[in-house]
């Protein structure tokens, strides 16, 4: 019967409240080292409904070549994660953003 009910929930349309923005976070795939060739991870976790866009920044320029991202993850509460990467090689001075909008 709980099975029914849930399942009489999702049909009906009533998918869970939005949930406060997904948590993110941000960090390198190995260890920096300046003109050494590397991936940033963007992970982009626990977040409902499923529509969200990641975009990447060098220097608050938009970045599109070397951008990469998984398909959508579920959980099993209904939110989602994901994980966009960005090749790039680090130098001096320059700043990288992951934007999740």
């Amino acid at each position: 019967q709980i099975c029914f009910y849930d399942l009489a929930t999702i049909a009906e349309g009533n998918p869970p409240e939005a949930k406060d923005p997904p948590d993110v976070m941000v960090y390198p795939r190995n260890m920096l080292e300046l003109e050494t060739p590397n991936t940033l991870i963007c992970a982009v976790k626990n977040f409902h409904p499923m529509d969200v866009n990641v975009t990447w920044t060098k220097n608050n320029h938009p970045v599109s070549e070397g951008v990469r991202q998984t398909e959508l993850l579920s959980n099993e509460d209904f939110t989602f994660n994901m994980f966009s990467f960005l090749t790039f090689t680090p130098e001096l001075g320059d700043i990288y953003s992951c934007q999740v909008e």
